[in-house]
């Protein structure tokens, strides 16, 4: 049986989308591999972010959620994702409580998206790489999760680089996408 990143028991109400998506492997390899933030990886896969966050907030390993947090090596990447989804936040309150006639919050929800982004501003600079560089990142991690996916044997190879190379959460999700694969084509492990 594949190691789960799933260790926390669900909370009552609504079901998680993401614990039964086809692709829940990927995603939460996309999420911990720390290539892109909450919210662009609810876009790639076509899942709301709130459901993402949800995911991340009552499902994964304490492990998995400090992988999230933390980009080894980029830590203002990380930072700049977090304001856009504050950012995102907001605005999506401020259209809420538009829509609700609240014009106090929205007004308070659209200054706090204002002052968000203009803590951004000085980013800018760097957006278009930094967006080029997000970019060929999430194309490597599809390349690598088709590839592992359509040839479960190539993961192993793909599995001893990375423990060589002491990154054993990523290893471990292409071992999961690996075991993922073999058992939608029928091969016993």
């Amino acid at each position: 049986m594949p190691q789960q990143l799933a260790t926390t028991t669900a909370r009552p109400g609504r079901r998680c989308v993401l614990c039964s998506h086809p692709d829940r492997a990927e995603v939460e390899f996309a999420l911990t591999a720390g290539s892109s933030s909450i919210r662009g990886v609810a876009g790639r896969f076509g899942l709301a972010p709130e459901s993402v966050r949800r995911h991340v907030r009552d499902h994964l390993s304490a492990a998995a959620q400090a992988a999230l947090a933390e980009v080894e090596g980029a830590p203002g990447l990380t930072m700049a994702s977090r304001l856009l989804e504050v950012a995102d936040h907001a605005r999506d309150t401020r259209a809420a409580a538009e829509a609700r006639g609240d014009h106090k919050l929205a007004l308070s929800a659209g200054q706090a998206e204002a002052r968000v982004l203009a803590s951004l501003a000085p980013l800018d600079t760097l957006g278009a790489d930094i967006a080029e560089n997000i970019q060929d990142a999430n194309d490597a991690l599809k390349v690598l999760g088709t590839t592992v996916r359509e040839h479960p044997e190539v993961a192993t190879a793909i599995i001893d680089v990375l423990e060589s190379r002491n990154r054993r959460d990523w290893a471990d999700h292409i071992r999961q996408m690996a075991d993922n694969a073999n058992r939608e084509i029928g091969v016993s492990a």
